[in-house]
């Protein structure tokens, strides 16, 4: 009976568990003209995804080349994936991948699934938005790179209209997915980040700080600048 006892103890999976340091997975959200596009593409070499092809003025630009990144304008998801499954499987030097505003992208994608289902009411537009959403989702996690996801920033109305604050205009699900989820607000000449959820030990939740990418950068640590590293995808073999 003991050696049987001793026998499951074995073949026990779990393991102590260890500290690992992760790979940065940014969702960032605020009012207009908070500078949440600037915010964003200050992270180092990044393949920036401009849904709302804004991104393309004089400081945009300088910023841009500075940290030796590039620009893919479009809104179309399955350009999106496909740009996706290249950047997580193939070598190359980037390493953050920026979505701009997923708002943008998501109007767009409910704007053809209307289109599409006629009816109204129709739930299989948001089975569509859902199921594409999941798919580019799932690759950002996968992707050994820093991830940065912007969306436009709203009231958050309660019963009878009553304000309760602010929060991000896109799908539900996105503050789940994230390791680290910052309101971007102006204070004056300031950009404050407010940490609005947090698995990272140097951001503590319902803190703030003057938002700068170097002032991230030293309590995020070095790994945001870590080469990226290619990932095997699944085929559909």
């Amino acid at each position: 009976m003991e050696t049987n006892k001793e026998q499951k103890k074995t073949n026990r999976k779990a393991i102590k568990p260890e500290a690992v340091e992760k790979r940065l997975k940014l969702f960032m959200f605020g009012d207009y003209g908070v500078g949440k596009t600037t915010a964003a593409i200050s992270f180092p070499q990044a393949y920036v995804f401009d849904c709302e092809k804004g991104a393309t003025n004089e400081s945009y630009v300088d910023l841009m080349n500075k940290n030796k990144s590039v620009i893919l304008q479009t809104n179309d998801t399955d350009e999106i994936t496909e740009e996706l499954r290249t950047l997580i499987s193939e070598d190359h030097s980037y390493k953050t991948i920026v979505l701009d505003p997923v708002t943008t992208l998501e109007s767009d994608l409910i704007e053809k699934a209307q289109k599409k289902y006629t009816g109204e009411g129709d739930m299989r537009i948001w089975r569509d938005r859902d199921q594409c959403l999941r798919r580019i989702s799932n690759l950002l996690l996968k992707a050994d790179m820093n991830v940065v996801v912007t969306a436009h920033g709203k009231i958050d109305y309660g019963q009878n209209m009553t304000k309760l604050g602010t929060t991000f205009d896109g799908w539900k699900r996105w503050p789940y997915l994230f390791d680290l989820v910052i309101e971007l607000k102006r204070m004056d000449q300031d950009r404050i980040g407010y940490i609005r959820k947090t698995r990272v030990s140097n951001f503590v939740d319902g803190e703030s700080f003057k938002w700068s990418y170097e002032e991230f950068q030293k309590r995020y640590g070095g790994i945001i600048e870590k080469p990226s590293n290619s990932v095997k995808l699944a085929t559909p073999e």
